[in-house]
């Protein structure tokens, strides 16, 4: 036990002389430390004096039509006793969330889980460590996928957390990322010089095939 403290003192104090030498060094240079502007920092998911209010729309705005992107690590022995298993990729599509009373709320998500694809609502608790959400899952039953108990935490664009399910259970992480926007269909010409707007291609008929009507 004193051999371990003393490694961290150690450790520490390493740490507080390399922070006061590169201070120096800047200070030496004529550099000024980088500093956040106030719009800067009023910007940041984590900026003080946010209401209750603002940090659930935040909430809302973060994962609607979101994609989280990552992996999930399993294993079979809860006790610890064994490793967890190789990681493997995860995707969860948020089509939108609302909030529903309370604690509760209702995210409608897309879920590709191994070999499973399927889109469900699923109604969670959010329960806030001051400004950060934490999705809160207890032996909730999902169809095709089995029955599950998670903390997810939502932080600045990314997600970690623990998942369990019936005796197995593991970890996950990942990014956050907005749902790609598909392109708008493209306007096919009349035939009218000038004159623009969209046709259906499905109203030509077939002895018409390569020419389009005006």
């Amino acid at each position: 036990m004193t051999m371990r403290y003393e490694r961290w003192a150690v450790w520490a104090l390493l740490m507080t002389i390399g922070t006061a030498g590169s201070a120096a060094q800047e200070r030496a240079e004529g550099r000024k430390p980088v500093q956040a502007s106030p719009d800067e920092t009023a910007a940041r998911p984590d900026s003080p004096k946010r209401t209750q209010a603002e940090l659930e729309a935040e909430f809302r705005r973060t994962l609607t039509k979101a994609v989280l992107k990552g992996s999930w690590r399993m294993t079979g022995d809860l006790a610890g006793k064994k490793p967890l298993g190789k990681p493997h990729d995860e995707e969860y599509s948020i089509k939108s969330v609302e909030k529903l009373d309370g604690d509760r709320w209702q995210i409608n998500a897309r879920i590709q889980f191994g070999d499973k694809d399927v889109t469900i609502p699923l109604v969670v608790r959010v329960v806030w460590a001051e400004d950060t959400p934490i999705i809160t899952i207890n032996e909730l039953t999902m169809p095709l996928l089995g029955t599950y108990s998670a903390r997810v935490m939502i932080y600045r664009n990314f997600y970690c957390g623990t998942w369990f399910g019936t005796n197995y259970g593991g970890v996950m992480s990942g990014e956050i990322v907005k749902e790609k926007q598909s392109d708008p269909p493209q306007p096919v010409p009349t035939g009218k010089e000038g004159v623009g707007g969209t046709q259906d291609r499905r109203a030509v008929q077939p002895s018409n095939r390569g020419q389009i009507p005006s």
